[in-house]
Parts: C-alpha cells; structure tokens; sequence
C-alpha cells in the first residue's frame, strides 16, 4: 500500500471532522461512487457527478462532520476507513451520529472508488473486496 495514499485519506478525515470538505481527496476521472440510502444504494460515476452529488447532500444538514476511528489497509490499492459521523439536520434540526464504512480503492494516487455503507460487509461488497 502506498503511505502516500493513507496520509491523503489521514489529512482528509482530518480536515472533515473539522467540516472542511474542499478537495481533499485526489478523485479520478473515472472515480466510481456508491452510498447506502434507504431504498439500497445509490451512485455517481466520474469525479464531477461525484462531487456534485457530495454537495447536494451536504446541503441537507446544518452541520456535518465526519470522525475517522480506524484505518485497515485491505491489500497494496485499498484501505477501509471506520468512521462516525455527527450530523444536524437543516430543516428538522435532528441530530444524527453513526458509524459509517468507507471503501477506498486506489489507482496510483488517485481514488477510482469510494463507497460508503452502514454496515463493513456492504461497503467491501460495493468495491469488488469482499470474499
């Protein structure tokens, strides 16, 4: 596994729990996105529709912030990150905690998937890691 790639993934979580969400990931062209929602899943494919789908759900909470707990390196391209999230919701003012899986896979130094599950299993699953 490239160091170079868990410190990218360390200064992001780091800069997300402080609610800095401005590209800290280095995203590829081609990055493919998947995220759990209460009807299954949903994706976005490519780092724009990656990125604009990331803006839209920012924008449905006062505050969001993400707490990295644990990095667990998979193989040399993929690191699965353990989090927790601390969210408030805009209109309804409900505050939310959870912990939430996030899949990385890597092409040199720059992300092709990322997939975030409530449950480790789903997120392997989603990036082609599970068993």
């Amino acid at each position: 596994m490239s160091e170079g790639n868990i410190e990218q993934l360390r200064r992001a979580y780091s800069a997300w729990e402080r609610g800095d969400w401005a590209g800290q990931v280095r995203l590829a062209p081609d990055v493919h996105c998947s995220w759990q929602v209460p009807e299954g899943h949903a994706e976005a494919r490519g780092s724009q529709e990656t990125e604009r789908n990331f803006r839209e759900f920012l924008r449905q909470w006062s505050s969001f912030r993400v707490e990295a707990r644990e990095f667990v390196e998979i193989d040399e391209n993929s690191i699965l990150v353990v989090t927790h999230s601390h969210a408030t919701g805009k209109h309804s003012g409900v505050e939310t905690e959870s912990t939430i899986f996030h899949a990385w896979v890597f092409r040199g130094d720059e992300a092709v998937e990322w997939h975030s599950y409530f449950d480790c299993d789903g997120a392997l699953e989603a990036a082609g890691l599970s068993e």
